[in-house]
């Protein structure tokens, strides 16, 4: 087992999580009631995957990277409920995965991203923002064009 490889409770969601987001939860399975009590009394992050569509209900396949996700606040309610705030704090690869537990845990690795240079990024980040504005421009015109062809302009 290589120095940055950890074992991790892993969460499949319909959601991706990025580092630095904030993920709210409400958790209500018993087995992610576990997984959460487990990761607060060990001091322990868990995992957030993206559950593959194909997957079978309790059975989820991840797909096979994810993000490590901290409790920022916990809030256990008086049934055993949890609601959350995840942060995500860094990608990791899925190097194996196992239920010995109810929930799904995997062994994985942190997964280092390659930074770019901040010039292609910023030409990058340029192109989003006129495309987005292009999207607003056109997104407003409908909108006027459907006003006033139901007479809400006159």
């Amino acid at each position: 087992m290589s120095p940055g490889t950890i074992e991790l409770p892993l969460f499949p969601l319909n959601v991706v999580l990025f580092p630095g987001m904030v993920l709210p939860l409400h958790i209500f399975e018993p087995r992610y009631r576990l997984m959460i009590a487990e990761c607060q009394k060990e001091d322990k992050l868990f995992g957030v995957v993206l559950a593959r569509a194909e997957s079978e209900p309790l059975r989820e396949e991840p797909y096979p990277v994810g993000t490590t996700a901290d409790i920022q606040e916990l809030d256990e309610l008086a049934d055993g409920r949890y609601n959350l705030m995840a942060m995500g704090v860094h990608r990791f690869r899925i190097l194996s995965q196992h239920r010995e537990k109810p929930y799904l845990s995997g062994l994985v690795e942190r997964y280092e991203d390659v930074p770019e240079p901040e010039q292609q990024l910023t030409i990058a980040a340029r192109q989003a923002q006129d495309l987005f504005n292009t999207f607003l421009k056109m997104l407003f015109q409908a909108f006027l064009l459907h006003c006033l062809s139901h007479g809400y302009g006159a």
